[in-house]
């Protein structure tokens, strides 16, 4: 009896480990547009538009990356039309990451700034 309750507390804990780690092995690019969107004020600064350009430049970057960081270079006050419909295809991609999908649907809603929930939800990204 006591090695099937030690069993089971050390599956719970190993499980609990690997889910923390996967929630924090977000890429370099997700984790930096996490950052640039929690202090984004209308449209991203001259700083961020290069890191962006570096991250759709980027060979290493994802599909899904470029298309958030493309959504994020032509910003003005909130995303395009167009670059909405993209956004909301990146969070239906089983390709993407969890990360990506959050980022991309947090930046296809966002209203000149992220909200409170928002940047709750990146500094998790970050």
């Amino acid at each position: 009896m006591i090695r099937k309750i030690s069993a089971i507390v050390l599956f719970s804990a190993a499980s609990l480990l690997l889910s923390a780690t996967a929630m924090s092995a977000e890429s370099a690019a997700v984790k930096e547009m996490a950052q640039i969107v929690s202090t984004l004020n209308h449209h991203p600064s001259d700083k961020d538009k290069e890191q962006l350009r570096a991250i759709v430049a980027s060979e290493k970057s994802t599909s899904a990356e470029r298309t958030i960081a493309n959504a994020l270079l032509n910003m003005e006050h909130h995303v395009s039309a167009a670059d909405k419909t993209k956004l909301e295809g990146v969070t239906k991609d089983p390709a993407a990451t969890p990360g990506e999908k959050e980022l991309a649907g947090i930046v296809a809603s966002i209203n000149h700034h992220a909200t409170a929930q928002d940047k709750e939800s990146l500094s998790k990204l970050q």
